[in-house]
């Protein structure tokens, strides 16, 4: 039976996960309204996901500072892991208060029309949401590691909440009228709550974020969970031996339980080629489902319908928790050798790459009769399935690789995990602007038939 601080402890970081994507998840779920009401229409996807990697300055002005400028001043650097998060925080609050007002104030840039606000402060969100992928997970690192699946289950929830608000708030009833952007062919749907009082509710969900934050730092049980503080200064004076070191007894580390971690052992050697891997593969999910899909789903979704396009995005983002939440009680002292973890690596990828070519072939015909099942309810469920298998598997990858990187490195894995997180997402959501901007998706089109 749980203890009432491990229950409080698992809130509280479920919390503070909540807040992590919640803004710019939120931008998304809220996207069909957006694609119908903004200048840029079915573009304005892959224009919000660049926005959103320029965002990746804070989390990496935040590493060259932690890892260089406060490099072996332990103090230092945990006050500015939490001073960084605290005002990220304000900023986020700020920005989806703002855009509650401004997301549909428009302007031009070089003689095209443009949704600056929205755009502008889109960037302001992924500022805060970038930098907590190299701030949250390091700071978890000071407690046990269990609580990592608490965070993931809190940055499952930061999608399904934005998505449900999505689904309520579109009454899928056609209102042509409503603005002078009309993106869709069979008109733009009318909303229960405005887009403003929407970004206004996420405003409150950051507020609740925060609240998780506050009780990590203030509630008196997290010290039971914490861990001892002569472990934070064995991270200081080995990790960086235990970057350097090869591997001597492969054995001995493929044996080697989640109990000891290698910035905690000295005669165990770790092997930085395979935590380079598990970096490379950290880069790549996130290359696929943070970088290039979003700017392309809105093309191979939207032929099947309005309401079945914010339907398969919503309901795959609500099974991201969902798997969280079931892996918060697997045995991941089993499942942490290196073996089992190259196995699920391998499977997990293999079937996200080919899911994710199919949604890129989906999205690409030039009329809807060659999409798959166009025209048949089959083609809008399997999709929907598509998404889903994509969601799960990568979430329990994520989960993987952060505890494997945690047990081999510490806090400094989970630092290089969350580098390797967001350029990848960056390098992913670059390599797509180019191709979505000369028309090589196309929204649904009939070609005249």
């Amino acid at each position: 039976m749980p203890k009432s601080y491990e229950i409080a402890a698992f809130v509280f970081a479920a919390l503070l996960g909540s807040g992590s994507w919640v803004a710019v998840n939120g931008v998304f779920s809220v996207s069909q309204p957006l694609w119908t009401r903004t200048p840029e229409c079915y573009t304005l996807a892959a224009i919000l996901a660049v926005a959103i990697q320029l965002g990746n300055i804070g989390a990496f002005l935040y590493v060259f500072a932690d890892r260089y400028l406060l490099a072996g001043k332990e103090d230092r650097r945990r006050k500015l892991q939490e001073r960084t998060i605290w005002t990220m925080y304000g900023i986020g609050t700020l920005s989806c208060v703002l855009l509650a007002f401004l997301w549909d104030k428009t302007g031009y840039i070089a003689g095209k029309h443009f949704s600056i606000a929205l755009i502008v402060l889109t960037w302001c969100l992924a500022l805060v949401d970038c930098t907590s992928t190299v701030t949250f997970l390091p700071y978890m690192g000071r407690f046990s590691p269990q609580l990592i699946s608490a965070l993931y289950v809190g940055e499952g929830f930061s999608g399904v909440i934005p998505a449900v608000l999505g689904l309520i708030q579109t009454q899928n009833t056609p209102l042509a009228n409503e603005s002078s952007y009309n993106c869709s062919d069979q008109g733009i749907e009318s909303l229960r709550f405005s887009v403003g009082v929407y970004f206004g509710l996420l405003a409150l969900l950051m507020l609740l974020s925060l609240i998780g934050f506050a009780g990590l730092n203030f509630y008196g049980g997290m010290r039971k969970l914490r861990k001892p503080e002569e472990n934070q200064s064995l991270i200081n004076n080995e990790e960086e031996e235990c970057l350097e070191t090869s591997i001597d007894n492969p054995e001995e580390t493929i044996n080697t339980t989640i109990e000891t971690p290698c910035h905690q052992r000295s005669a165990v050697t770790c092997s930085r080629y395979y935590c380079l891997s598990l970096l490379l593969v950290t880069g790549w999910i996130n290359f696929l489902t943070n970088g290039l899909l979003p700017p392309v789903s809105p093309y191979a979704y939207e032929p099947y319908g309005d309401h079945w396009s914010a339907a398969i995005v919503n309901i795959g983002l609500i099974f991201s928790p969902i798997t969280a939440f079931i892996s918060y009680w697997l045995p991941w002292k089993k499942i942490l050798k290196q073996r089992t973890v190259i196995t699920l690596v391998s499977v997990i990828v293999a079937i996200s790459n080919a899911l994710g070519g199919f949604v890129m072939w989906a999205a690409s015909p030039k009329c809807d009769r060659d999409r798959p099942f166009h025209g048949e309810p089959g083609g809008a469920i399997l999709m929907l399935l598509v998404n889903v298998v994509i969601t799960s598997g990568i979430i329990f990858l994520k989960i993987t690789l952060a505890k494997e990187m945690e047990r081999q490195r510490g806090k400094s894995g989970l630092l290089y995990y969350g580098i390797a997180t967001q350029v990848g997402s960056m390098l992913g959501a670059f390599s797509i602007i180019g191709p979505v901007i000369k028309n090589l998706f196309q929204p649904k089109s009939s070609c005249g038939i």
